[in-house]
């Protein structure tokens, strides 16, 4: 074996330790069902996330704009969407809840063990966020956390684990 060879080779072991250290690291952060793994995007002044989770987990955590505490006292109890009033059609751009496919689209996705819906935007919504007397509001009325919890895992900080122990909101 000549030197190059020798070389090569030392870099693919190396690759494949470096791969296996990573793969551990992964699986004891992404241990915690609250933590997922993310990518982070910037708008403007306004940072984003884009992740993958399964459906179920999705459906354990995410809850409709229409039950966020501002609101609770607009909500027909026949239909469970919102009463638009003067009051709520400014706040609400989220269009009705239409049950009519559920059946259809259950269907597609329990036989097709692997597929899934495009991408669904979300708020997080930690209960102080409604909370106008929590500490994390300052006397002008603005936040002065962040909602969302994001741990970087890269010296970018574009790659890291979002705390999503707070229910999920649909944005608008």
């Amino acid at each position: 074996m000549n030197e190059t060879d020798s070389i090569a080779r030392k870099i693919l072991e190396q690759e494949k330790e470096d791969r296996q250290a990573l793969a551990l690291l992964l699986d004891k952060y992404l241990r915690d069902r609250d933590r997922i793994l993310v990518q982070k995007t910037q708008m403007g002044t306004t940072e984003a996330f884009i992740g993958s989770v399964t459906l179920e987990w999705l459906a354990n955590r995410l809850c409709f704009a229409s039950q966020l505490p501002l609101f609770r006292q607009k909500l027909d109890s026949g239909t469970n969407n919102l009463i638009k009033d003067g009051e709520t059609v400014e706040e609400m751009l989220q269009r009705p809840l239409d049950w009519s496919r559920q059946a259809v689209l259950a269907q597609y996705l329990a036989a097709r063990k692997f597929h899934k819906f495009p991408a669904i935007l979300a708020v997080i919504s930690p209960k102080w966020v409604d909370d106008p007397q929590a500490l994390e509001w300052d006397e002008e009325g603005r936040c002065s956390k962040l909602a969302a919890n994001f741990d970087p895992l890269d010296q970018n900080e574009t790659v890291g684990l979002l705390d999503v122990s707070v229910r999920l909101v649909p944005s608008k």
